[in-house]
């Protein structure tokens, strides 16, 4: 509400500036207003770095294949590539453990802009050669063809 405000009081329409300034309390506008608009560039800085370094887990070749690294973790830890004739409880529970992880790495991004942008970044882009270095082929390709 402090962004509209703001961009309303720049207004050069006098009339709507005298409207604005009947109903803003000025005194604690101008003392708690730069207080909150502070804390939330701050905050916004810091999601910014989170989401750099989350690209970076999730598909950074220099770290996203190392042991940590979210495509390293993906490709090892789960087995549900593995082939195998009949499929077991235990591979319906690890594929529930999955989807779990997977929902809750990725669920939390999408309730904000910049974890959206992040997410459709990661979604364009292209595997090597290889088909190595796409974040989404590296996930499906953890999973078993259903």
């Amino acid at each position: 509400i402090g962004f509209y405000v703001e961009r309303l009081k720049a207004t050069k329409d006098p009339a709507l500036k005298k409207k604005i300034d009947d109903s803003i309390n000025q005194d604690r506008w101008d003392n708690d207003w730069p207080k909150l608009k502070k804390t939330t560039q701050d905050f916004e800085v810091r999601q910014a770095m989170l989401m750099k370094l989350f690209e970076a887990f999730a598909d950074n070749p220099a770290l996203s294949y190392q042991v940590g690294g979210l495509q390293n973790y993906f490709h090892y830890f789960f087995s549900l590539q593995d082939e195998k004739e009949t499929r077991e409880e235990e591979d319906a529970l690890e594929f529930q453990f999955f989807s779990e992880i997977l929902s809750g790495l990725l669920g939390n991004l999408q309730s904000s802009l910049p974890g959206q942008q992040v997410l459709a970044k990661l979604a364009a882009k292209e595997s090597d050669s290889n088909g190595d270095g796409n974040f989404w082929r590296t996930i499906t390709g953890s999973v078993i063809t259903v």
